[in-house]
């Protein structure tokens, strides 16, 4: 990729030289040094930047408009040791995962932002170690039950529960409380399932009536 196609708009003149000079780097290790260090500078800039908010909004001064745009609320948790700021960076550009994940508690935040592995349930009881960053959003909503992690057994549970949902094609109308049930052969009414025949039967018995009705009435 050309440099230009990297850099659509043009960069202060200081910025450039910098950008040059990275792109001048021909030792990985030099290169992956200065990516660890360029991550632990914001943090420390992203602790500094809540601390500042903290203290205007306890000053009660009003934040100028040419800055009104930070992410206030993310930096008030951080500001008040709820949010860990390196969460806050690792999951920038996933603002659904990053929704489940700051309402978890602190240790379990760290856990994500440093990418550890998680168990990943399969409903027969196997599993796989994922890296936290690397979930799938199907992978998120089977670990993250609001401000917890689900142990292995609510995962499976959840994974047979999702199973158990019959598909959008299976309910006759919005809202209905009946639904098939193709895996089970027959129909769910609420919360009770109703084998096939014992419907058959059902529908045989409703038709006769309603024959003999109609045959009384005329």
């Amino acid at each position: 990729m050309k440099d230009r196609e990297m850099m659509p708009y043009q960069l202060p003149q200081k910025l450039q030289k910098e950008v040059a000079r990275i792109l001048a780097v021909t030792d990985p290790d030099v290169l992956f040094r200065e990516m660890r260090e360029w991550v632990v500078l914001n943090v420390f800039q992203v602790v500094r930047l809540a601390a500042m908010l903290r203290l205007a909004e306890d000053k009660g001064w009003e934040i100028p408009e040419d800055i009104a745009h930070v992410p206030v609320a993310s930096l008030r948790l951080i500001a008040y040791g709820q949010l860990d700021p390196s969460l806050f960076l690792a999951l920038l550009g996933r603002p659904a995962f990053f929704r489940k994940a700051k309402a978890l508690p602190l240790p379990d935040q760290a856990k994500i932002a440093q990418n550890e592995p998680l168990r990943v349930m399969q409903n027969k009881g196997d599993y796989r170690m994922v890296p936290a960053l690397s979930m799938t959003d199907a992978e998120i909503k089977q670990v993250f039950d609001g401000d917890r992690i689900r142990n292995d057994t609510e995962q499976v549970g959840y994974l047979l529960e999702k199973e158990a949902k019959p598909s959008r094609s299976g309910i006759p109308e919005e809202g209905a409380l009946i639904r098939t049930d193709l895996k089970r052969r027959g129909m769910m009414v609420g919360d009770c399932f109703v084998p096939l025949q014992m419907l058959i039967d059902c529908a045989e018995t409703l038709i006769k009536k309603g024959y003999r009705k109609a045959s009384q009435k005329s």
